[in-house]
């Protein structure tokens, strides 16, 4: 399995969405030290762009709920830095490429 299809298949898995990755957004590495300064985790972070083809969005099986949000609407109070970095990130490639709305199928 590719990156790409491990992450067309964990967005169906746990969104019901069937979605097009169009390509790579970024990799991050989130890195969190103990007091001693010795690692504690290390998490590497594959971020993919992609479109919904297909599906309805649902809550899969780790979580209390899903749905849309406009961009705007996403940065909230206690978000990582880099996870906000991503998603403008993300809203340039939608634009640079004209993908179809945000939003899903429809917007």
């Amino acid at each position: 399995e590719t990156v790409f299809e491990a992450a067309a298949r964990e967005v169906r898995e746990e969104t019901g969405l069937d979605v097009e990755v169009l390509g790579l957004a970024d990799v991050v590495d989130s890195i969190r030290h103990d007091d001693a300064n010795r690692v504690r985790y290390h998490y590497t972070l594959v971020d993919v762009f992609a479109v919904v083809r297909a599906g309805t969005l649902r809550a899969g099986a780790d979580a209390a709920d899903a749905a849309w949000f406009a961009v705007a609407d996403v940065p909230g109070p206690g978000m990582w830095s880099e996870t906000e970095r991503i998603i403008a990130l993300a809203v340039e490639m939608h634009e640079a490429l004209g993908a179809p709305a945000v939003g899903g199928p429809g917007g």
